[in-house]
């Protein structure tokens, strides 16, 4: 390339430059090396990208548009309406390799699908981002195959800005972007279902529509991605095959007028189904929306944007305020998301997941954990920690778990029984005076059970489960879990929750008398040759739990034998 070329691929940065320097600050040649410093940052990032950007076309040979690869399995996100009710699809690599595609997931709700290649990987990926972290002024890379212009796949770049945050685009009960980021990045025909990356060579969208107005469809510098944090509410559900389904309330709001109210208005329960769950909640027409999962609610289309987002079963709280007489001040409620059915659609509705790519998947989630928890079994496990409970009691523990056997025994009083023990032949306690008396046999059983799964969980070896399957995802504490459901030898159900960013268990939870009995594990830390959780948080779901802080784990000598089953030596703790 000339000096002329260069210099005229490199004039709009240094104008960019030289509008945010100061008077006196960088000379002109330091202006045109810095350019030519992030000319070259963004050269090499789109040479990093361009291989994780792919073309999709259906098998019959109708449509097209772009995806992108997210794991290095070859799951590629697209958008639905570039898939529609195809059950395969055929992606063109960079290059023009073609591959086949199975169609694992659907979100036709928020104009998601979910793709896995045919092919020997790994293959090249693009990280998801956070796009709450995006800014209005952001610099925005679109990438794609807009009317089919690369023969050999390699796609094509545009560059723009982030000109709208969390934009709302109606599309009935199809295509409805609750959450979209808003670009000037340049989307056209076949950019559908391709990436919008930020600067970071994260992918913070998913673009799919634009507004045409009247040039039809041919971009006018308004273009809409689905966001990469509305992506990540059912990224898991994809992933297990799932046709997800949103959650609502069965219920709507509105902003209604009040002079007394800080913004003019309040957010207000306008009408309800009977029956629905936020009738069963004990929720009525006319309360008043403070907050939505911990978010304090700005307006009707905020609650909006918030609950169009969440999957159907999701469980979240709902804070509000009564105003017909009742007694006053804040209430708080946790409600169970209901789905929002879908127009009649046989070949839609007729998507099942597939039972092969699931046993594939949960496998492969629970090698993952493995890997990330530490190559040695957990065996017998002691330790040592202090117990607080809700109305502030606190008392020290030491427990041990081994060879279908619990014992818990407190350290000094406190609010529980001195000693419990759980053993084949049943399950009793002690009290403070000595005296030993059996555990109601339904809680023994369960204690049974949870003893028995986790021993299979740490056992690292997927054929100890019965039927053992990946069902979606869900949000502990903020952040995304993998669900596995599985059945112990008793068939008591437990659900294991590994989080999909560290791949390490972060709780399980099981039925027991009715109610949801939930364990939470974190603040891992290294011990004795693998991650262990150092705070350990049980109860009902929808109450506070009673907290174990973990002082410290057991050496195996420090063990009684009776919870350690034969092992070769030099393993265990």
């Amino acid at each position: 390339m000339t000096e002329n070329g260069m210099m005229k691929r490199i004039v709009p940065l240094v104008a960019l430059l030289m509008m945010s320097a100061a008077p006196g600050g960088l000379r002109d040649d330091e202006l045109i090396r810095k350019a030519r410093e992030l000319e070259e940052i963004r050269v090499r990032l789109v040479e990093r990208l361009s291989p994780c950007v792919v073309a999709m076309f259906r098998s019959e040979g109708q449509g097209g548009g772009s995806g992108v690869i997210f794991d290095p399995a070859g799951y590629v996100l697209t958008n639905y309406h570039v898939v529609g009710n195809a059950k395969e699809m055929r992606a063109g690599l960079p290059g023009g390799r073609i591959l086949r595609g199975q169609v694992i997931g659907l979100d036709p709700y928020a104009d998601l699908a979910l793709v896995r290649l045919q092919g020997v990987g790994p293959f090249p990926y693009a990280p998801i981002g956070d796009s709450n972290a995006l800014s209005i002024g952001d610099w925005a890379l679109a990438m794609g195959n807009p009317f089919l212009l690369a023969t050999d796949f390699r796609p094509t770049v545009t560059l723009g800005i982030v000109s709208g945050l969390h934009r709302f685009q109606p599309g009935g009960k199809q295509l409805v972007y609750h959450d979209s980021v808003q670009v000037d990045t340049p989307i056209n025909p076949g950019n559908s279902g391709g990436p919008l990356f930020n600067m970071k060579g994260e992918i913070v969208g998913i673009n799919g529509r634009i507004s045409g107005r009247d040039r039809g469809r041919v971009n006018v510098g308004v273009g809409f991605a689905v966001s990469a944090n509305q992506i990540s509410e059912v990224i898991s559900d994809l992933r297990a095959g799932k046709l997800v389904q949103h959650g609502t309330l069965d219920a709507t709001v509105q902003d209604r007028p009040d002079a007394g109210a800080d913004r003019g208005f309040r957010v207000v329960i306008n009408q309800m189904y009977d029956p629905s769950v936020a009738l069963d909640a004990g929720l009525k027409l006319g309360d008043e929306i403070l907050e939505f999962d911990g978010t304090p609610i700005r307006s009707q289309n905020h609650y909006m944007t918030l609950i169009g987002v969440l999957p159907a079963g999701r469980t979240v709280e709902i804070a509000y305020r009564r105003r017909d007489g009742e007694e006053a001040g804040v209430r708080r409620v946790r409600v169970t998301l209901a789905p929002l059915p879908y127009a009649a659609d046989d070949a839609l509705m007729s998507h099942l997941p597939d039972e092969g790519h699931v046993t594939w998947e949960t496998r492969r989630i629970l090698s993952r954990n493995r890997k990330a928890s530490g190559s040695a079994p957990a065996g017998a496990l002691g330790w040592e920690s202090m117990r607080s409970w809700p109305g502030g009691n606190k008392v020290g523990v030491r427990q041990f778990r081994g060879n279908g056997r619990y014992s818990r025994e407190n350290l000094e009083d406190g609010p529980a029984p001195k000693v419990i023990e759980l053993n084949e032949e049943g399950a009793r306690t002690r009290n403070r005076e000595g005296l030993w008396s059996p555990i109601d046999k339904n809680i023994a059983s369960h204690l049974h059970a949870e003893i028995e799964a986790l021993a299979a969980f740490e056992s690292g070896d997927p054929d100890r489960f019965k039927k053992a399957l990946f069902i979606g995802g869900d949000k502990i504490d903020g952040r995304t879990v993998d669900v596995i459901d599985t059945r112990s030898d008793g068939g008591a159900r437990f659900q294991w929750l590994i989080d999909t960013e560290t791949n390490l268990l972060t709780g399980y939870r099981y039925r027991a008398q009715d109610r949801e009995v939930f364990v939470h594990l974190s603040d891992y830390r290294e011990t004795k040759g693998r991650l262990l959780p150092y705070r350990i948080e049980r109860g009902v779901q929808g109450t506070p739990g009673v907290i174990d802080r973990i002082q410290r784990y057991l050496g195996r000598d420090e063990i009684p034998e009776e919870f350690q089953p034969p092992r070769p030596s030099g393993e265990g703790y």
